[in-house]
């Protein structure tokens, strides 16, 4: 069985310089969990010359219905020399700061549905204004189809 025929890849937010806006509630695409028990969001993070603050939303439907951010697990590979994630590590829902000084990096987020709780279906990646040219782009992988 090919990947793509068992997991939905979408790209959440296309690679842009993040610089005075950050990634704001709806401008990376809100993943529907009712088809997926599981999402990965692949973070990766270019040129930069700040760090930045990445969290996760969770919300009843696209138009953002009673959002508000969640806790979340993730895993970070801080060097492009190593195809190695660290250990799995748990974020509050206040977040995690990114290396600002580490280029070409990227974050592992993973997401239960189970962990949305509620009536919450979708989940989207958010980020602060880093202050400084910061290049991000996003992937969601969607796998365990529901």
């Amino acid at each position: 069985m090919k990947f793509t025929e068992r997991n939905q890849v979408s790209q959440a937010f296309p690679p842009t310089d993040i610089n005075g806006t950050g990634i704001a509630t709806g401008s990376s695409k809100w993943i529907n969990m009712g088809k997926y028990n599981h999402v990965t969001f692949m973070v990766s993070i270019g040129s930069h010359g700040a760090a930045s603050t990445l969290q996760v939303k969770r919300a009843k439907d696209t138009s953002a219905t009673d959002a508000e951010v969640m806790a979340f697990n993730y895993k970070l590979t801080a060097t492009t020399a190593t195809d190695d994630f660290g250990a799995l590590l748990a974020a509050t829902s206040s977040g995690i700061a990114t290396d600002g000084a580490t280029t070409n990096i990227q974050y592992a987020i993973e997401i239960d549905a189970q962990e949305l709780g509620g009536d919450f279906d979708f989940v989207q990646v958010i980020s602060s204004n880093p202050g400084a040219a910061m290049i991000v782009g996003v992937t969601a992988i969607g796998s365990q189809p529901s």
